[in-house]
């Protein structure tokens, strides 16, 4: 997992980079400077047959995006740089702008109404900006995404809130963001995957450990899902790999049942079972596959001496049953995935939280927003303060839905960020799949916010390699997630 940080963070990295360390500011520049250029150059191999425009502010981000001209200058590229707001307000980025001149580059300071341009280098705003963007940079702004270029944003698409994720008014619409030093923790949630492209961290010369800062925020990455998937070793039997049951409250959504217990069955659960009514067995037998096993829904569901995996939500149901169930399966003693109709039924009934026990908790943003009492703007306002009071008023750990998938847990300040999926999860289903996945981990005694986190992983990286092979967002189902998974997991291997 690699730390991701604030921008409060970060300045402190810079800070102790600079002045303990000693490493010149011109020195960090200069490194960053190399990356951007080396981004261009391995786009456009031909740089002379690929004019550009470098767009610089008058902080530290615009001298990078400078001293990449000069080195992109000096490689033979053709080039136009445009300063915005008309100077320079550092010494460093004074430096290369005189560097650019004594070269015989030309610094504009108005936005040309005609240029030609395959490229952009996006120098406009760093990670510390804290205010809606006006005037002449969201002028800027616009201009650059008009263009329809291939941006290459430097440390962060100008106009991109550093911490959440969100706009600034006006965003740069980059192909490709090269950060520096640390991965950004907005960069990774709410609305930043609209904007960021293509995401690399550059090494800097910023060390990797700084005292006095203990990252919070850390990046769940394909390493992380691998390590935490359960080993099948030869000798191993259904019994290593637990006992999921589904259970399903309401004849009118068997349909969830189905996807979440096709999740459990096919990421690995030794058995897989959906407590129903018996009326709706004869339903249930055509959507399931034979592996899946159907069991009368009743008290039994909820005791015994063998151990089971919960999930319940998905096909729950609202009413007066629904509410029964729940809280038969909030009091047992097993282990539990809430999520849709469960989470719904808890926003309305304070006393059910409490009575939970042990549990993982899925909700999308409307769920969440109801579970807290606001709207769902407010939850994505700030991801990473509403995933850690989910968690706190849920006391289990939590996975916050939406692309940057946020996981945290009660009393610990650490958060696991998900960076993984594509538009094709945005169809009903994906969430009731999700909580089969999570359950056949966590009846794999996988913890239960490695398993969260885990799950997440896969059903997001199933979606990219099923549109690395060619298949279109929009044709894509959770049944075609389901049934992929293991040709996903083979590849990984």
């Amino acid at each position: 997992m690699k730390p991701v940080l604030s921008k409060i963070e970060m300045a402190q990295a810079d800070r102790y980079t600079i002045d303990t360390l000693k490493i010149p500011v011109s020195t960090l520049m200069e490194h960053a400077a190399l990356a951007l250029a080396d981004a261009v150059s391995a786009r456009f191999t031909d740089l002379n047959l690929f004019p550009g425009v470098v767009v610089a502010g008058p902080g530290n981000n615009g001298g990078d995006v400078l001293a990449a001209a000069r080195i992109l200058n000096g490689r033979g590229a053709v080039l136009r740089v445009i300063l915005v707001g008309g100077k320079a307000a550092g010494p460093e980025t004074k430096a290369q702008l005189e560097v650019l001149r004594a070269l015989g580059v030309a610094v504009e300071e108005k936005l040309p109404k005609e240029i030609e341009a395959a490229w952009i280098l996006d120098g406009l705003f760093g990670i510390g900006l804290n205010r809606k963007v006006e005037g002449e940079y969201a002028a800027a702004i616009d201009w650059m995404n008009a263009l329809k270029s291939y941006v290459v944003s430097a440390d962060i698409p100008s106009g991109l809130n550093a911490d959440t994720g969100n706009s600034w008014g006006h965003v740069v619409q980059a192909a490709e963001t090269v950060t520096f030093g640390f991965m950004k923790r907005g960069l990774v949630t709410g609305h930043a995957a609209d904007y960021v492209g293509r995401l690399s961290v550059a090494e800097i010369q910023i060390p990797r450990d700084i005292p006095g800062i203990s990252p919070q925020v850390f990046l769940f990455e394909e390493a992380d899902a691998l390590a935490a998937l359960p080993k099948r070793l030869p000798s191993s039997h259904k019994g290593d790999f637990g006992h999921v049951v589904i259970v399903a409250g309401s004849s009118e959504t068997l349909g969830a049942c189905a996807l979440s217990a096709m999740g459990a069955l096919y990421c690995g659960a030794g058995l897989v079972s959906v407590a129903a009514e018996k009326k709706d067995f004869a339903t249930l037998r055509e959507l399931l596959p034979a592996e899946v096993m159907l069991e009368e829904l009743s008290d039994a569901c909820f005791s015994g001496a063998k151990i089971k995996t919960l999930v319940v939500g998905p096909g729950l149901g609202q009413g007066e049953k629904a509410k029964s169930l729940l809280r038969s399966a909030l009091a047992s003693a097993f282990d539990k995935v809430l999520d849709a109709d469960a989470l719904n039924l808890m926003a309305a009934d304070s006393t059910l939280v409490s009575k939970k026990g042990n549990a993982v908790a899925t909700p999308h943003p409307k769920e969440a927003s109801r579970l807290l009492g606001n709207d769902v703007a407010a939850v994505e306002n700030d991801r990473y303060v509403s995933v850690a009071a989910l968690a706190k008023k849920l006391n289990c750990p939590v996975l916050l839905k939406g692309r940057g998938t946020l996981v945290a847990s009660p009393g610990e300040k650490k958060v696991l960020i998900v960076n993984e999926g594509t538009s094709a999860l945005a169809k009903g289903g994906s969430g009731d799949l999700l909580c089969g996945i999570i359950a056949a981990l966590m009846a794999a005694k996988v913890p239960p916010a490695l398993a969260l986190a885990t799950g997440s992983w896969l059903q997001g990286r199933v979606a990219r390699y099923l549109e690395a092979r060619g298949d279109d967002a929009r044709a894509i189902t959770p049944t075609l997630l389901s049934q992929t998974l293991s040709l996903m997991l083979k590849d990984l291997a």
